[in-house]
């Protein structure tokens, strides 16, 4: 594809940020640098304007739940200038008091499940064929990335508790 738009680094701030970084997230990045600098119209979910700002733009890069941004101006529109980035240490969702008292209600009922049955974790871990480690993890695996629990697994070791396996 034919380039519409030059990318500048301001110093050496974008370079260092970006070394640092892991492969798989410097690839994202390329991936959108390339776009900015092909694509005619840029997609807001690549690249934002920073509200109160007189012409600021961050680039969005998101893998997985975690989230980076890279701050540049257009340049009479024909460069983009990289100033520097970051990754976001909070999420949207990093406060959420209705997730943490999910998360707590699923552990408590696991918890009277295997009390009420006189089962002690290793007897749980034996019903569901899973090693010790994996059953703790997931009240931890809920909290922190609940997208990815399977819902099976989780209903799995629930029935297991209450022997209904």
């Amino acid at each position: 594809m034919e380039k519409i738009r030059e990318i500048i680094a301001y110093k050496n701030y974008f370079g260092d940020f970006l070394i640092k970084q892991p492969i798989k997230v410097q690839d994202k990045i390329f991936k959108i640098l390339k776009a900015i600098e092909t694509l005619e119209r840029i997609p807001t979910t690549y690249l934002k304007l920073i509200p109160e700002t007189k012409g600021l733009y961050e680039a969005r890069i998101q893998l997985g739940r975690d989230i980076w941004r890279v701050v540049r101006f257009f340049d009479k529109g024909k460069h983009v200038i990289l100033l520097n980035g970051f990754q976001k240490k909070t999420r949207k969702d990093d406060n959420n008091p209705e997730r943490d008292a999910e998360s707590f209600k699923i552990g408590l009922l696991l918890k009277k499940a295997k009390e009420s049955r006189h089962m002690t974790q290793e007897e749980l871990v034996q019903i569901i064929d899973k090693k010790r480690t994996f059953i703790s993890r997931v009240g931890c695996l809920y909290i922190n990335k609940p997208e990815e629990i399977d819902l099976k697994v989780l209903q799995e070791i629930i029935d297991a508790s209450l022997h209904l396996k």
